[in-house]
């Protein structure tokens, strides 16, 4: 074989290898799958078995710790936001502007708002007053979480009802740490 083809088959055989960070086997990088007598295993008995070959009763899945809506126009903010708190056990609809929240409070009552307050189509603050002037939605909290810092802006937020505000960038943890403060029950929280 000459030397042209020897780095061709070299290039070809690179192309084949999976992505694998350095210091991992290709092995490491996939999840292991069942065997086929597996899989066929798992569905016929009807669930995992326990130390004694009997089937282990199976659990439903926990209840949400709340319903919420996470509003940003800007998507990786949002999906962030979103997978966080999907993560910490709340359900989630997501909205890009405060028209889609609007939206979603309609369809099905969220426990907790989370609201950007620059957003196209309808602003945070204007989202707000409309669902602060509802008697249906009036009383569901909302925080709001925005770059906007200057005083003025979270007076202006906290008299149109919002019950927090968090400023942008944040650690996720403070964002955990205030819906839980409002859906536990908790008094209001000072800005962040």
């Amino acid at each position: 074989m000459s030397e042209a083809e020897k780095k061709d088959r070299q290039a070809k055989d690179k192309d084949k290898k999976p992505d694998v960070p350095a210091g991992e086997s290709a092995a490491a990088g996939k999840e292991a799958q069942p065997s086929p007598s597996e899989a066929k295993d798992a569905t016929s008995s009807g669930g995992e078995k326990g130390a004694s070959g009997d089937a282990a009763p199976s659990q439903p899945p926990a209840a949400p710790r709340g319903k919420l809506v996470v509003a940003d126009d800007i998507l990786l903010m949002r999906n962030l936001l979103a997978k966080s708190l999907r993560k910490a056990g709340y359900e989630v609809r997501e909205a890009g502007n405060g028209k889609e929240v609007l939206g979603a409070v309609a369809e099905q009552r969220p426990d907790l708002i989370i609201m950007d307050s620059m957003m196209p189509v309808m602003s945070g603050p204007e989202c707000l007053r409309q669902l602060k002037a509802s008697a249906d939605t009036k009383d569901i909290p909302v925080i709001m979480c925005t770059a906007k810092s200057e005083k003025k802006d979270v007076i202006e937020t906290a008299k149109a009802g919002a019950v927090d505000y968090i400023v942008k960038p944040f650690r996720i943890e403070t964002v955990l740490e205030r819906v839980a403060k409002q859906l536990g029950g908790g008094q209001d929280s000072t800005p962040a």
